[in-house]
């Protein structure tokens, strides 16, 4: 019985699919690791007019950044992107969606495109290699951020009366924050924000920095 293979969707060419072995005449074809993987096609760069404007990840577009869109790559991802006419190499993470044109594969930001030197070419060959993965996306309810740490405690207490033992204060640059819980998944933690809000309070949803 023959076997079959599965690959993941990647677009464009892949310069290192696998590994191909004898096993007994037979050609088998070892399925890539994640680092082993080459996406590649042509870039090109964006960022001056959207300055400001949110990201798919909710971002605000930084062209300063070195940052970059991609079709499907997780956000957070970082790859190495190598300008095949050039050699030069540079590494930038995911944080958008693109780009929305046949056969390119990624969209840099200016800095990233400034720095592989093909700002004035608009486009250039690429190679595009993961070399870290995303990192776990934890999102939390926030109720409220204070300037006073003592207003902030209150709140969390009200809500742990309420029910919401997990309520907490965090602090940073000078404001205390109220939050609630670690989520993985966006919905969950919008279920529990309704709840909060039908019962009087202020309630978010917040992307947690890894």
């Amino acid at each position: 019985m023959p076997r079959r293979f599965r690959f993941a969707p990647w677009r464009g060419s892949l310069l290192a699919a696998g590994v191909v072995t004898l096993l007994g005449g037979c050609s088998v074809v070892r399925a890539p690791a994640v680092s082993e993987v080459d996406e590649v096609g042509t870039a090109s760069w964006y960022g001056i007019a959207e300055r400001g404007r949110p990201t798919a990840s909710g971002e605000p577009m930084d062209p300063g950044q070195m940052t970059a869109a991609h079709p499907s790559l997780p956000f957070g991802t970082k790859v190495r992107v190598t300008d095949l006419t050039t050699g030069k190499a540079i590494e930038v993470r995911i944080n958008d969606r693109g780009p929305f044109v046949d056969h390119r594969i990624i969209d840099l930001s200016h800095e990233a495109a400034r720095r592989l030197g093909m700002l004035e070419r608009g486009v250039a060959p690429v190679q595009v290699r993961v070399v870290s993965p995303a990192p776990p996306t934890v999102y939390t309810v926030q109720v409220g951020a204070f300037r006073s740490r003592q207003t902030a405690t209150d709140i969390s207490q009200q809500l742990r009366e309420r029910g919401y033992g997990r309520s907490e204060v965090v602090a940073g640059d000078g404001v205390h924050r109220v939050r609630i819980g670690r989520f993985s998944r966006r919905s969950e933690a919008r279920a529990l924000a309704s709840g909060i809000r039908g019962g009087g309070y202020e309630a978010i949803v917040v992307r947690l920095e890894s």
